[in-house]
């Protein structure tokens, strides 16, 4: 919580719902492939989860990759695989 009223305070979470970020509560739901926003067949998703293989988010042809947090917040903003380094935000 301590977490989300700073982003909220320093204006992160504005620039991560303009970038089409969507924030669920913390459950099960799309890393092991439950619910309507399971992937489906050729989707793409960068996630900070702590499992992948084949299907475990939804489609068998879907592809996961595993990344830290920082890297999937930055690739959201930036609508691309990112290094956050290249965002110059950590720093500051």
């Amino acid at each position: 919580m301590q977490d989300e009223k700073k982003a909220l305070n320093d204006g992160t979470l504005k620039i991560l719902q303009d970038a089409g970020a969507e924030f669920l509560p913390n459950s099960c739901g799309i890393c092991a492939g439950y619910g309507k926003d399971r992937l489906t067949e050729g989707q793409v998703c960068l996630s900070s989860t702590a499992r992948n293989f084949q299907g475990r988010m939804g489609a068998p042809s879907s592809r996961v990759y595993l990344a830290s947090p920082y890297t999937v917040a930055a690739s959201a903003v930036v609508g691309k695989m990112i290094d956050p380094r290249e965002l110059d935000i950590l720093n500051g």
